[in-house]
């Protein structure tokens, strides 16, 4: 079983699996955060550009 854990996004409480991307668990909530990375075609994906970067 996985474990849960709870993450605020935008002041709005979600639980998720714990190890999830951060980027495809607010995508699934309909929140968008702009990555460029994060494309198909980048593989293995650099991180590089920070564009996507949150706070903790």
């Amino acid at each position: 079983m996985d474990n849960i854990v709870n993450i605020i996004i935008d002041g709005k409480e979600y639980k998720v699996p714990e190890g999830k991307n951060l980027v495809d668990v607010a995508k699934a909530q309909g929140i968008y955060i702009p990555t460029l990375c994060h494309f198909h075609e980048v593989n293995p994906p650099l991180g590089t550009c920070r564009i996507c970067t949150v706070m903790v």
